[in-house]
Parts: structure tokens; C-alpha cells; sequence
């Protein structure tokens, strides 16, 4: 007897990964508040040097952007993550529901070793021998 891990059902996965999605945007809202008060606030602190005023926003244009970015790349991983299981326990219209964003450009952007495409093309293969029969 093989012990099979527990799948979450589609339409409970896919409001889940829109939270994640939702909090990513507004955690990046507060972000770009708080960085845009604390540069106000400073900003006559350094007076009439422009190279520190580029450079401290520089500073918090990463510190926004990086976190965001790692938050889609965990959201978009986990997407895949969670179509290949759908696709090996044989739920393929989970799996392709899924993994179906992939053909646009952020699947380009976040699955770079091509991992989720790849059974993206699975399941459509799959399904398509399940049709002929």
C-alpha cells in the first residue's frame, strides 16, 4: 500500500494562490508607502547632494521590488509544484486548470528550467490520448 499525499481541491487551490497573490500587491502598496514617507522625512537631511537622493532611492526601489518578486517566484513555484501533483494522480483538467497561465509571459519569467510547461504539454498530450480512445 502506497501512501498518496492529499490534494487540494482545484477551486480551493486557486482562490489560495490569488490570496497569495492579493497579499503580494498590497505587502508591496505599504512597501512603497513607507519607503516613500521615510525618503520624504530624510530628504532634507541630506540637502543638496543629488547623488544620495539617487542613490537612497535606488535603495528603496529594491527594497520593494525584491520581495515582490519573491513572493510571485514562491507563488508561481508553488503553482507548478501543484499542477505536476494534479498531473501525476491522473487529475489532468486540475493539472492543465492549473498550469494553463503558464503559456503566457510570466510563465516565461517565473518557470525557467521550463519544468511546468513541460506538463503543461504533458497533461494536453494525455488528454488528447484519453479523447482518441
Amino acid at each position: 500500500m502506497t501512501k498518496q499525499a492529499i490534494l487540494p481541491e482545484r477551486g480551493a487551490a486557486l482562490r489560495e494562490l490569488l490570496r497569495r497573490q492579493i497579499r503580494a500587491v498590497v505587502l508591496l502598496v505599504v512597501r512603497i508607502a513607507a519607503c516613500a514617507l521615510l525618503l520624504t522625512l530624510l530628504k532634507p537631511l541630506w540637502g543638496a547632494r543629488p547623488w544620495l537622493s539617487n542613490l537612497l532611492f535606488g535603495l528603496g526601489g529594491l527594497l520593494c521590488g525584491i520581495p515582490l518578486l519573491r513572493d510571485v517566484g514562491r507563488n508561481w513555484r508553488w503553482r507548478i509544484a501543484l499542477g505536476q501533483a494534479y498531473l501525476a494522480a491522473g487529475h489532468y483538467e486540475d493539472a492543465e486548470v492549473t498550469l494553463k497561465p503558464l503559456d503566457g509571459i510570466q510563465g516565461q519569467l517565473f518557470d525557467p528550467e521550463g519544468g511546468g510547461l513541460r506538463a503543461l504539454e504533458t497533461v494536453r498530450r494525455k488528454k488528447k490520448e484519453v479523447w482518441e480512445q
